[in-house]
């Protein structure tokens, strides 16, 4: 090496001694140091009479040092899709398992908040319903009727015995009355009371689902339809006595989800345009004019059986 080399490292060499490059001891003291200054890490080392010095400890750092690392509470995003956390939803806490420390990862509080939005959600289902009918609330309702009032009365009459005895009444509400009154409004907002509780509804506007079913004829999946449908906690059929009337409709259809929520004491609620009587009746004349009176009387027996008759009034909202 030449001295004109040696004059040039020896200078880079005292520089180099000359600037404080902590090592990697003192880098891994300080880390320790934080993480074992961390406010839940001493809880969990008190909660499990842990020192600083424990075994556990000193083979758990690195695992305690990822922990610290982590957001601890919910990130406050408004929504889990937005969330800053490492694990969306969830924040993380420590476990002790078999003389390890582990990370697992709970929900936060708006993760908990969306599950328990969506459990709500799923409570109630609809087929064919409008939109708005998901909204309907009874605190929205205009009370200055007495027939909406005694609906109000009946829902709450109808939670007040399932939480007592945690089992569904078996009787729903038949709601008649002219075009536009309400009626329909009236089984979304008891629906939406009742999936407060947990309890699953089902809204079916019959028409619809007749059609539907006409037209599943040729999948083979006309069985499975019917049974979801009658064996719904509680179901409620809107517009009932509208719906292409048959002999195939009526006692096929109308009669074995009836017949089965009757025999199940599964509680029902229709709305219908028609009375007990009218109803009857509609039901009575089927394909080609043909009258049966005998098999209308059979099935409005049973639309008896699972419900209260209440006649809603007032005028036609859809004006």
């Amino acid at each position: 090496m030449t001295k004109k080399q040696v004059s040039t490292i020896e200078p880079i060499k005292d520089s180099l001694n000359k600037i404080n490059i902590p090592s990697f001891e003192q880098k891994y003291n300080e880390l320790k140091n934080r993480v074992l200054s961390h406010p839940s890490v001493k809880q969990f080392m008190n909660d499990h009479n842990m020192t600083e010095n424990s075994a556990v400890i000193q083979y758990g750092m690195t695992t305690l040092f990822e922990f610290v690392e982590q957001k601890h509470t919910c990130c406050g995003a408004g929504s889990t899709s937005q969330c800053q956390n490492f694990y969306k939803g969830h924040v993380p806490q420590l476990m002790l398992s078999n003389g390890q420390i582990n990370i697992i990862y709970r929900k936060c509080e708006q993760m908990i908040k969306e599950d328990d939005q969506r459990e709500l959600a799923s409570m109630m289902k609809t087929m064919y319903m409008p939109k708005d009918v998901l909204n309907a609330d009874f605190n929205e309702m205009d009370m200055n009727d007495n027939s909406r009032m005694a609906a109000t009365q009946f829902m709450v009459e109808f939670r007040k015995q399932y939480r007592e005895t945690k089992e569904l009444p078996a009787k729903g509400l038949y709601l008649y009355g002219t075009f536009g009154v309400g009626k329909t409004y009236i089984l979304g907002a008891i629906a939406n009371a009742l999936s407060k509780e947990r309890i699953q509804t089902l809204l079916v506007y019959m028409p619809e689902f007749i059609r539907e079913l006409k037209s599943s004829v040729t999948e083979g999946s006309i069985e499975q339809k019917i049974d979801f449908v009658k064996k719904v906690p509680v179901l409620m059929l809107d517009d009932v006595g509208s719906e292409p009337i048959s002999t195939w409709t009526r006692d096929e259809i109308i009669g074995s989800i009836l017949h089965y929520r009757m025999a199940e004491k599964l509680p029902t609620f229709i709305s219908s345009n028609f009375n007990y009587k009218q109803l009857e009746e509609q039901w009575s004349v089927t394909e080609h004019g043909a009258i049966d009176e005998m098999k209308s009387g059979r099935i409005l027996q049973r639309v008896q059986a699972l419900t209260t008759p209440l006649e809603i009034t007032g005028t036609n909202r859809r004006k």
